[in-house]
């Protein structure tokens, strides 16, 4: 097979519809969560539960309803919980960690003070006047 070179002239622009680059739907697309939340205000009349009568619901509350009926019918511990959860807020989960931390990998525990007065004096010197190096200071 002959070894080809890529050729710039072939290649195309994008343009208008399409473009990668865009990142963005289309106008007039909605957004997923928007469509949702249209279907889940939906008004639909119903029986209430409570008390038998008609009354209007949205899906929202519809689907509410169907989950405090199960916790009233079967006992759903789970199906409870998040009612509560809902309702109150989650409970906090606490959160234990442990850490050693041990000073045994010190390499100037080898040295005396009079090495280690040394060793910063040395260093000293290496420092380049107006440079920030070695000042932690703000």
């Amino acid at each position: 097979m002959a070894n080809r070179k890529p050729r710039l002239e072939n290649l195309k622009p994008f343009t208008g519809k399409g473009d990668p680059r865009n990142g963005r739907k289309p106008k007039g697309v909605e957004h997923s969560s928007t469509r949702l939340l249209r279907i889940l205000k939906v008004l639909v009349k119903m029986k209430n539960p409570a008390n038998g009568k008609l009354e209007k619901f949205s899906v929202l509350e519809q689907m509410d309803l169907k989950v405090i009926a199960r916790v009233l019918k079967t006992g759903d511990v789970a199906a409870y919980k998040e009612l509560i959860d809902r309702l109150e807020g989650r409970v906090p989960q606490p959160v234990a960690a442990t850490m050693a931390i041990t000073a045994t990998d010190n390499p100037f525990e080898k040295f005396t003070d009079d090495q280690l007065a040394q060793i910063i004096e040395a260093g000293k010197s290496q420092i380049i006047p107006g440079s920030t190096q070695g000042n932690d200071q703000a």
